[in-house]
């Protein structure tokens, strides 16, 4: 029986190359177990001091709670050598939250103390967020209080007119606007005086005298028609 001939081998063929194989740089260095596994010590470290950060002091046994105390601390340290080598910009940017103005002024003069104390960027504009975050809860504070004065007002004007409060007060709107220009309406808004009892009960004194001194329909009146200041100047219009 005859052989079979062997297969015939090309001498100049190529080795077949995987498409999905990964690239290899011919001129990147090989790598070594130190650098990996100095790599691999560093991310963990990253993800340990993440989560000693990120977890409330109330939920860490104390341990974790000393090794945070001691991040913090060298975050702290490292942020003000950072700051110490950048020093002051040329020029303070400042930005302030929404539905705050930022105040020139007070700018002008926080300027020159911050670059006296080598203040970067950042380190001033912490400072001005603080600031702001001051004012806003004194704002919010303020706001809380006028809201309850003005709510005082209310129930108490509400209680001393008694049942027929809604007929009275709508009376006493009428006199206002009769009498009142819309800039003193304004500001008796503001103040939150539009809700005293004693203006209200002032307005509607008023409005019952006007209504009294009217002449009537139809008739001839009795002398000459009185007007508002000589209402309320009574001591004037004798004069």
């Amino acid at each position: 029986m005859a052989e079979t001939p062997g297969a015939v081998i090309d001498p100049n063929a190529k080795p077949a190359v995987d498409p999905n194989a990964a690239a290899v740089d011919p001129n990147a260095a090989p790598g070594n177990i130190l650098d990996e596994a100095g790599k691999e010590a560093k991310a963990a470290e990253e993800a340990e001091n993440k989560r000693l950060l990120e977890t409330p002091d109330d939920k860490l046994e104390e341990a974790d709670k000393t090794k945070k105390a001691a991040l913090v601390e060298k975050n702290k340290a490292a942020e003000a050598e950072k700051a110490a080598k950048e020093g002051a910009p040329e020029k303070y940017e400042f930005t302030v939250p929404e539905g705050f103005v930022l105040n020139q002024k007070l700018v002008d003069k926080f300027t020159p103390l911050a670059k006296e104390l080598k203040l970067p960027q950042a380190s001033a504009q912490k400072l001005v967020d603080m600031y702001s975050a001051i004012k806003a809860e004194e704002a919010t504070a303020q706001a809380q209080a006028f809201t309850k004065f003005v709510e005082d007002l209310k129930a108490e004007t509400i209680k001393g007119l008694g049942a027929d409060y809604k007929e009275q007060l709508a009376f006493a709107a009428k006199t206002r606007d009769r009498l009142m220009k819309p800039e003193l309406v304004e500001k008796l808004n503001a103040s939150g005086l539009s809700n005293d009892k004693d203006m209200i009960d002032h307005l509607i004194t008023v409005g019952k005298a006007i209504s009294e001194d009217a002449m009537p329909a139809g008739k001839p009146g009795s002398g000459a028609q009185k007007t508002v200041a000589d209402i309320l100047f009574p001591s004037a219009a004798k004069t």
